[in-house]
């Protein structure tokens, strides 16, 4: 004989219903440390994928690029690393991937401030904000998107091996604190030399 008690059914029925749906919800910003290299820790939005693409920049070798990044709430937050075998060369390389990055916005309005990246020396952060008018963002959509903004920084490990850092944040986040996450997260740790 089977008996149900309909009246305490419609007690926990909602609290059930909710703990069912629960696992299908997340949020847009799921914010969690990753370890991008040995020496530097970065603050994403989302569970990162990882790449390797190499960089043609005129007049210097091919510059094989570490990526790390995903996209969440309309914008698409990435550090990508270069290793350098010198800091000349580091210097040549960031001087290089600025100006690749300049030809990439040609139209687009471009100011160049210093960033404060956390365990970076001072002098070689810098920080590039990039908008777009609408209207041509909206013409260019499938190119780029309408802004970005860009941190480079270095970091000498010893004099023969220095990394190239670009943290960027494409696009205009649907959380207006988000840029300000990310980048304040971005952070080298202590020092280790390579094996």
């Amino acid at each position: 004989m089977t008996m149900y008690v309909v009246g305490s059914a419609r007690r926990w029925f909602p609290g059930l219903l909710f703990l069912l749906l629960l696992p299908g919800c997340s949020p847009v910003f799921n914010w969690r440390d990753v370890t991008v290299t040995d020496n530097l820790l970065a603050l994403l939005p989302c569970k990162p994928d990882r790449a390797t693409r190499n960089l043609e920049v005129p007049g210097i070798e091919r510059i094989s690029i570490s990526m790390t990044g995903c996209p969440a709430g309309d914008a698409t937050f990435a550090i990508a690393q270069a290793e350098a075998g010198s800091a000349a060369q580091a210097a040549m390389w960031l001087a290089a991937w600025k100006a690749s990055t300049r030809a990439q916005w040609p139209d687009a309005q471009l100011t160049e401030t210093v960033a404060m990246v956390a365990g970076a020396e001072e002098a070689s952060a810098s920080r590039f904000t990039i908008t777009r008018a609408a209207e041509e963002a909206a013409r260019k959509a499938s190119v780029q998107s309408g802004s970005a903004e860009i941190v480079w920084f270095t970091n000498a490990v010893d004099a023969t091996h220095v990394t190239v850092y670009q943290a960027m944040v494409l696009g205009k986040p649907s959380a207006a604190d988000a840029t300000a996450t990310f980048f304040e997260g971005v952070r080298l740790s202590a020092r280790r030399s390579p094996a």
